[in-house]
């Protein structure tokens, strides 16, 4: 093979790659709710709880992720403000649609075992400063 056939063979292979990137962060038929990716770092916690939730929940988030996300909607992303469990379980229920996942308030357990969320008594909770690591 001689250069120019590899110099041709590489510009197809970055095109199809290309192609294959684009077509992978597009947005598949069925997928209704929720987004695929990470949000922008740039939370809008002044929203209402549902277009909230359906813009930021990402699909692999597990239920400890979600958890801490209801955390940070209710704390408006800030450190040291404390949400009740009773809080999060009833925003939880009112997002239900676009959070995709039944409540269990073991996920709070979780969020704390993997350092997203600090507990200051029980049935409380507040963002730990690495809750951000949800997106990751």
């Amino acid at each position: 093979m001689n250069q120019a056939e590899l110099s041709q063979k590489l510009l197809q292979a970055q095109t199809l790659l290309g192609e294959c990137l684009k077509n992978l962060s597009a947005t598949p038929k069925g997928f209704a709710h929720g987004a695929l990716s990470a949000p922008s770092n740039d939370l809008k916690f002044n929203q209402n709880e549902r277009p909230f939730f359906k813009q930021n929940v990402v699909k692999k988030m597990n239920g400890q992720k979600k958890f801490t996300l209801v955390v940070a909607y209710l704390a408006e992303g800030k450190i040291n403000k404390q949400v009740k469990l009773t809080e999060v379980e009833k925003t939880w229920k009112k997002a239900k649609k676009f959070i995709l996942t039944e409540f269990h308030s073991e996920y709070g357990t979780r969020a704390k075992d993997e350092e997203y969320l600090l507990s200051p008594k029980q049935g409380v909770y507040t963002l730990a400063d690495s809750w951000k690591n949800i997106f990751n």
